[in-house]
């Protein structure tokens, strides 16, 4: 058998190196490194009152706006105390 009796290997493709980036078209906005945790807290915790039930639970509006100031509702208002008598032997 000679060499050109056997099958023709394709060349092989190298891998190219990809840059740290979040998706294949752009980069992410996120800092990268050791030292970034500091600055991905802070932004954290800004973009959390962009979550509509986040900012409900924390703003403690339902507190001052509510009549009921968060109590449950078989505690009521008071609005008239009725004294009931004894009954007479």
């Amino acid at each position: 058998l000679g060499s050109r009796d056997l099958p023709q290997s394709t060349p092989q493709r190298r891998a190219r190196p990809v840059a740290h980036s979040g998706s294949a078209m752009g980069g992410s906005n996120k800092p990268r490194g050791i030292r970034a945790a500091r600055k991905m807290v802070i932004r954290r915790r800004e973009q959390r009152w962009a979550d509509k039930d986040y900012k409900k639970a924390n703003l403690g509006t339902k507190y001052k706006c509510n009549p009921f100031g968060g109590t449950s509702h078989a505690k009521g208002i008071v609005v008239e105390k009725i004294g009931i008598e004894a009954k007479q032997p």
